[in-house]
Formats: C-alpha cells, structure tokens, sequence
C-alpha cells in the first residue's frame, strides 16, 4: 500500500510539538527536530557562507541556540521551519560580518536566502495550490531556474553558468517569478475575504 505524503499542515503541527516537548528539555524530541530540519537549515545556510564547514559550524551553533530558546517559540507567530531559519540565516551572517566580508556580495547572498524562504513560505501555506497552478503556467525554463535555486539550493552563479546567462539576468527573472506567485497567495487572499463576507 502506498504512503501518502504528510500535508503541511500536519508536518508544521508536529513540529510545533517537538519544539514544546524541546523547551521541557526532552532530547529525544529535539533529536527528531535535528533530524527533521537539518538538511533544509544546511541549505540555508549555505547560501550565506562559503564552505561546508563553516557550515558545519554554524549549525552547531545553530542547534544550541534551538535547545535554548525552544521555550520562546510561539507557533501562532510564526511556522517552526521559518522560526529556525531565522535563527540559521542570522548566524550565518554573523559568521561572515566577522570575517568582514565584502559588503555587496554578503547582500546579495542575504537576498537569495530571504527569497528562499519566502519561497517555502508561499509553497506550504494556504494558497498552495493557487501558488502551484501559478508556476504550472510559467515558461518551463523558469520552473526550472526555481526548481535549481530553491528546491536543489544553486547559486546565482552556478545558474548563469548552467544556462549561459548573465548572473543579473538570473536574479531578475527570480525575483520575477516570486512576484507572480505572491500575486497568486495575494489573489487567494481576496477570495477569502469575499467567501467570509458573502
């Protein structure tokens, strides 16, 4: 019999319960929130630093932080994953602000991580089938530019390598195509708001 892939809804709730049982100190919990974010973390966090194993430290740190400050976590703030991606993203750039690196560059990697996430966001949250019947209509080279940058986690750089396009041509038609999804969770909003007043 074949397993049905859990709803996101259903994974954000269990990872709530993790981060509370977490916050009471519970290791095998926090275990299992390690084990349920560390490849998704590492990404983000690899947009930000240079090498895996400044990565490697950073996830230490990382984690620690999480065991900390599970008991501040409000889920009816914010998801878990957005909640520790933050925190990873954060201490990403922390590293490099401490090894002063050049100030434009460490921008445009902020850039790409915060659209990463946003893009999760739009991917997991109510609107999603709007949001994927919006990228169903997308040129198929721009599925797959998403796809690369924020499913498989490549640079900017390795895009425009891959398809032979000026790096700014990339970061443009990205931050294009997330216009067009956000216009779709916008959309849904409306919908809403016209069901709940009809």
């Amino acid at each position: 019999m074949k397993c049905l892939a859990k709803s996101p809804d259903v994974v954000r709730a269990e990872l709530v319960e993790l981060l509370h049982r977490t916050a009471n100190r519970d290791a095998a919990a926090f275990n299992e929130v390690y084990r349920r974010t560390y490849t998704k973390l590492s990404r983000v966090v690899l947009t930000v630093v240079s090498t895996p194993e400044d990565a490697e430290d950073v996830l230490q740190d990382v984690y620690t932080k999480v065991w900390k400050r599970a008991e501040v976590f409000d889920g009816r703030i914010a998801s878990p994953i957005s909640w520790m991606v933050t925190i990873a993203r954060n201490a990403a750039i922390d590293l490099v602000r401490s090894r002063r690196m050049n100030t434009v560059e460490l921008d445009d990697q902020i850039a790409d991580s915060t659209r990463e996430d946003a893009f999760d966001e739009l991917l997991n949250g109510r609107a999603r089938p709007r949001v994927i019947n919006a990228l169903r209509q997308l040129p198929p080279l721009k599925q797959e530019l998403l796809s690369l940058a924020y499913i498989r986690g490549e640079s900017r750089k390795q895009l425009a390598k891959r398809f032979g396009l000026p790096v700014g041509t990339v970061k443009t038609w990205l931050r294009r195509t997330l216009q067009v999804l956000e216009q779709a969770v916008a959309d849904e909003r409306k919908a809403d708001q016209l069901r709940a007043t009809s």
